[in-house]
């Protein structure tokens, strides 16, 4: 190949290929996962009617009860009970995507992704999600406090919209480019599955290169995913109708009739579009996590996974 052949070739020549659309691959990825897909459904079933409960439990303790210290004791049990739920979901999604990753980047599925020769890269791929999601929270509470902080001093209020305006024009970047951060690093838990270098350093890196591949790819799944979620909002209207409201249509105000029953499969529902919802992100990061190993030049990393997409 000559000098001016090797500049006609595009940007992106040296991308692998891959064999099927990225919902043909979750599609396997979830049947051939099935056991510990089924689990995480349950799982965050179990932690979405717990969480709910609480709640309708608040809402029946407020419309009731209205001694000042006893608000007090409602706030922080919603507090205790949404940062645990927020563990669960984090936790299990965090399964669902590593389940995927192996399943297309080292050809191990079910409970072969969990055996003792992949420990290490379970407990290292969950300390790199926790260290994410750590990370992400406690800037988010800097913001929150100087965004709050900002407000007050600028007087923000109905009556005075200048604070708002400053509020805005501070925390709306601030958080898109928290966003972005995040894309940039998407890869870094999954990189356990490479051969070559794992840094974070090496997943901003391929950050750069894939940020708009994992967003194009994202919006493009969409779409195909609006027929489930209308499958599942005909199915959970009804039951949000007769959790919330009264024979009459009218929003029930003390909550009477609510039963623990009655949140489960409201749950459960939700957990199986969430759990598919996982399984497709696991696919595009996986390949994001090959594109950009290839755009960065590791052609020794893309030939050796490249084959395990094609899931038979």
């Amino acid at each position: 190949m000559t000098e001016g052949e090797a500049q006609k070739q595009p940007k992106n020549a040296n991308d692998p290929k891959f064999e099927r659309w990225i919902l043909g691959d979750a599609w396997d990825g979830f049947w051939r996962n099935f056991p510990v897909v089924v689990l995480a459904v349950l799982a965050m079933g179990l932690v979405g009617v717990v969480s709910l409960n609480d709640q309708v439990n608040q809402a029946k303790m407020v419309h009731t009860v209205s001694v000042n210290g006893f608000y007090l004791k409602v706030e922080s049990s919603k507090d205790a009970v949404s940062f645990f739920a927020g563990f669960g979901y984090i936790f299990v999604s965090s399964i669902l995507v590593y389940t995927m990753h192996s399943t297309l980047l080292d050809k191990r599925t079910c409970w072969a992704a969990f055996n003792k020769e992949q420990r290490n890269k379970v407990t290292t791929f969950l300390k790199r999600v926790s260290v994410m999601v750590l990370t992400y929270l406690v800037i988010s509470w800097i913001l929150q406090q100087v965004f709050w902080q900002i407000a007050v001093e600028n007087g923000a209020g109905a009556e005075n919209s200048f604070g708002a305006i400053i509020f805005a024009l501070v925390s709306v970047p601030s958080l898109l480019a928290l966003s972005i951060f995040g894309f940039l690093i998407i890869s870094w838990p999954g990189s356990v599955f490479l051969n070559g270098d794992q840094s974070l350093k090496r997943a901003i890196a391929r950050g750069k290169k894939t940020f708009w591949f994992v967003i194009g790819k994202s919006l493009m799944v969409i779409p195909a995913l609006l027929p489930l979620q209308f499958i599942m909002m005909a199915v959970l209207l009804p039951m949000m109708n007769s959790l919330f409201l009264d024979g009459s249509g009218v929003p029930k105000t003390e909550f009477e009739g609510f039963s623990f029953g009655a949140l489960v499969p409201f749950s459960l529902l939700s957990s199986i579009y969430f759990a598919v919802a996982f399984c497709i992100a696991g696919v595009i990061v996986s390949r994001a996590l090959l594109v950009g190993e290839a755009r960065l030049g590791s052609t020794k990393v893309t030939s050796e996974t490249t084959e395990n997409l094609a899931v038979k």
